[in-house]
């Protein structure tokens, strides 16, 4: 049985919050915590910040971090919460910014609870369980967070020991609680502005990677869902197991959409040298798209709150006591934010009076 929770986006962010202080998100999570990694300019101008949008803590994260400080007290040495994740995995942390930010906020979510914060890679034990039940146990290990992915020999036997916690989507093989960017409710969201800006023919187009599988395709359904019910007698949805630039442009030729929604950057670099003018012929809606892209319109997903949520989860499992599988198996979804942007345009159509013979 599968509970879920749905964190809702309206209220103020810590993004938002960091947009109008000039500042990373890394700095507004310091400063709202008071944590010394911030100066007191930086808290202050911070602060304001929060408080001109009306920010106002989540209650029930703050009772429950003044659990987690007061279980810290009675503490007399400091457990280890571990982060696995691939070599791959860790080399895109190392390349974007932003993921650095992420994984400093976990950081500084654990050392706020109490406990130490450790990364460590699967390549490292072999593919052997026993030195990587080794590794945990010399650490003194509380909890896991598995980033996105857990491969097949460490599917083992030996986590009953373990508070768990998957990020970024559910993992095959191992049922614990998990945290996930809800790409669902992010298509509709899509939908919702392209239609508005009175685009009809929408298309949609993604190619199978990892992320999508483990998400089970929510991005995929959503989009399928909605065209059905609205009746529009169009589902311009694109598949493919890998991008092919000649398949994907002729199925643009055939199918004639006003405007695509797409998870991956390849079909913007197939338009484009084929001719597509963006938006004139054609608009474009990225799916995932990067700050640093401000050419694009399209969904900007909430990462961080999500390793936000993350870290969260796990403190409170640990604080439970709860280890290993749980019996029933909860999730947390993240919505995200529509960024307006010049690869789309306002579609005017003929009022059906100006149809009327003179």
């Amino acid at each position: 049985m599968l509970e879920h929770v749905q964190v809702n986006m309206a209220t103020p962010t810590y993004r938002q919050i960091a947009k109008l202080a000039n500042v990373s998100l890394a700095a507004v999570s310091y400063a709202l915590r008071n944590r010394p990694e911030a100066s007191a300019e930086m808290r202050a101008r911070v602060q304001a910040a929060a408080r001109k949008i009306g920010y106002k803590p989540n209650p029930m994260v703050t009772a429950l971090m003044t659990n987690q400080r007061k279980g810290h007290l009675r503490r007399t040495a400091r457990a280890i919460i571990v982060q696995l994740m691939s070599a791959q995995a860790e080399k895109q942390l190392s390349t974007y910014i932003s993921r650095h930010a992420l994984s400093d906020e976990i950081r500084a979510i654990c050392e706020d609870a109490g406990f130490l914060f450790e990364r460590l890679r699967w390549d490292d034990f072999g593919e052997s369980p026993r030195k990587l039940f080794a590794a945990l146990r010399t650490r003194r290990t509380a909890g896991v967070i598995f980033c996105e992915t857990i491969p097949q020999w460490a599917l083992a036997a030996g986590w009953d020991d373990y508070a768990l916690v998957s990020q970024g989507s559910a993992l095959p093989g191992m049922p614990c609680h998990y945290t996930c960017i809800d790409h669902h409710l992010n298509v509709l969201c899509c939908i919702e502005r392209l239609t508005g800006l009175g685009y009809r023919k929408i298309g949609f187009a993604m190619a199978r990677t990892g992320w999508i599988d483990r998400d089970r395709y929510r991005a995929l359904s959503a989009y399928l869902g909605w065209m059905t019910q609205a009746g529009t007698g169009s589902r311009l949805a694109f598949w493919s197991e890998q991008w092919q630039r000649d398949i994907f442009l002729e199925w643009v030729r055939k199918q004639k959409p006003e405007v695509i929604i797409a998870v991956q950057h390849e079909p913007l670099e197939y338009l484009r040298s084929a001719g597509y003018r963006i938006p004139e012929d054609i608009g474009f809606a990225h799916f995932d798209l990067d700050p640093d892209w401000s050419d694009l319109a399209g969904i900007r997903q909430n990462y961080f709150e999500n390793w936000q949520a993350t870290a969260h989860l796990l403190i409170e499992q640990i604080n439970l006591n709860a280890r290993g599988i749980p019996k029933h198996q909860h999730s947390i979804s993240i919505t995200s934010d529509w960024v307006d942007g010049p690869s789309v345009r306002r579609i005017t159509r003929p009022h059906p009076s100006d149809n009327v013979f003179r």
